[in-house]
């Protein structure tokens, strides 16, 4: 059985999105490889994961974009078929998939240390996909697993200016990138967002 999910097209205004494409463009020399986590740690693990992480303060674009997700989360809470709850922290991450980019199956829910450290778990994943036009990469497909084993995955294309939303235990991967270009430009980006629930709540 598909897992219960919202997709957003055109999530953002053109000139938030532009915005937000050019901040990207703009900042190659603060996105690094991103790490995996694990018992409370991170650590680079490339053949679990090979993308880069944007270091820093995402500023007036970030600003604008915790807005957007602000106001749609009722839209995220009947989508997903979540209960609404008050949202404790909306957590965000800038990301870019060049040539060879991809993500194991993980879930984005924490556990053991990791969870113990924090006084709020991740309910709800949305994942916010944009890139140049014309599109310079093929592949990076979003496969989203059911919550129960032995499922299909539903293959997602990270279209420009889309938004995905779901459960944050469900299973999924971003599957190899292809960027003939090789150029940072070129890359698959996305912003992975995350709506914390307090454990008082």
């Amino acid at each position: 059985m598909r897992l219960k999910r919202l997709i957003v097209e055109d999530f953002l205004p053109a000139p938030e999105h532009a915005a937000l494409l050019a901040f990207a463009l703009a900042n190659e020399a603060r996105f690094h490889p991103a790490e995996v986590h694990a018992r409370g740690e991170g650590r680079y693990a490339p053949g679990m994961r090979n993308s880069l992480r944007f270091t820093g303060d995402l500023g007036a674009v970030g600003s604008a974009f915790i807005s957007a997700i602000t106001s749609s989360q009722q839209q995220m809470f009947a989508g997903t078929g979540t209960a609404p709850f008050p949202v404790k922290r909306c957590e965000i991450e800038l990301s870019a998939h060049g040539d060879g980019g991809f993500f194991g199956l993980h879930q984005d829910s924490l556990t053991g240390a990791e969870r113990a450290s924090r006084s709020a778990d991740r309910v709800i994943t949305a994942v916010y996909w944009f890139h140049v036009q014309p599109k310079a990469f093929s592949g990076g497909q979003f496969a989203l697993y059911p919550l129960t084993p032995g499922g299909e995955p539903d293959l997602i294309e990270p279209r420009d200016n889309r938004l995905i939303a779901f459960n944050a235990m469900a299973p999924h991967a971003v599957q190899p990138v292809s960027c003939p270009a090789g150029t940072f430009a070129a890359s698959r980006f996305s912003i992975n967002c995350w709506l914390h629930r307090g454990r008082d709540q």
